[in-house]
């Protein structure tokens, strides 16, 4: 198991004192991104070993976060260059609105710089950019 990562929603309301827990397992018998969590204060965990986040196709999927908001909605963020290996990897990201027990298709969000007004990625034209001006961009579709 590699990449942890944990959070408790500390927030007023129903979801309060949740643990949530991400993490990457390598292991042969449930590889990819997995997720879960405890609504007893972190007591107990399920669903054992966790609900797959992300699969690590042809290549790997890592660096998994979880975050919650202050409306109870939770957040995982991973690492996917599952594609295969010289691929374009993505940073994406996973919304649930049931306190994790269920999660929305991924959504892609790809890092480039650009440089001297030079695009270094060449994504098809339904991505938006979004650039502060300080030659640190992303992109969303």
């Amino acid at each position: 198991m590699a990449t942890k990562w944990i959070t408790v929603d500390n927030n007023a309301g129903t979801g309060n004192g949740n643990v949530y827990f991400t993490y990457r397992d390598f292991g042969a018998s449930h590889p990819g991104v997995l997720f879960t969590r405890s609504t007893d204060n972190g007591i107990t965990f399920g669903p054992n070993p966790g609900l797959l986040i992300a699969a690590p196709g042809s290549n790997n999927v890592q660096c998994a976060h979880v975050a919650v908001g202050a409306d109870h909605t939770v957040y995982v963020t991973y690492y996917d260059q599952s594609a295969g290996g010289g691929t374009q990897p993505f940073l994406k990201i996973r919304k649930s609105t049931d306190q994790g027990l269920t999660f929305a298709a991924p959504v892609s969000i790809v890092f480039h710089h650009q440089h001297a007004g030079n695009r270094l990625s060449n994504h098809d034209d339904d991505w938006s950019d979004n650039c502060s001006g300080d030659d640190r961009c992303w992109q969303s579709r």
